[in-house]
């Protein structure tokens, strides 16, 4: 199993903590979480290049909902990630 883990930074100020591991053969498990927010969103990927790039991770999670106030989460019928979380 291979795994990663980095926090970025945002434009905001704010830090995010990223992380995958990869499951078996073409499948991961990826996560991001805002600094001192309880919420951790994941994505289990079915088909997943390995090893993953931090930019690869990332992209999965740039339409979540990010917003400092924003507590409401929309998902999007047609993609795997939830959308809103970083603004792209």
């Amino acid at each position: 199993m291979q795994n990663q883990e980095w926090i970025k930074t945002l434009e905001d100020g704010r830090k995010v903590k990223f992380t995958w591991e990869t499951m078996h053969e073409n499948v991961a498990f990826v996560t991001a979480q805002i600094a001192a927010n309880p919420v951790v969103y994941s994505i289990m990927l079915a088909k997943a290049n390995s090893p993953l790039r931090c930019e690869d991770v990332e992209g999965h999670f740039a339409a979540e909902p990010m917003q400092k106030e924003s507590h409401s989460v929309e998902f999007s019928a047609t993609s795997h990630s939830i959308v809103g979380l970083f603004p792209r």
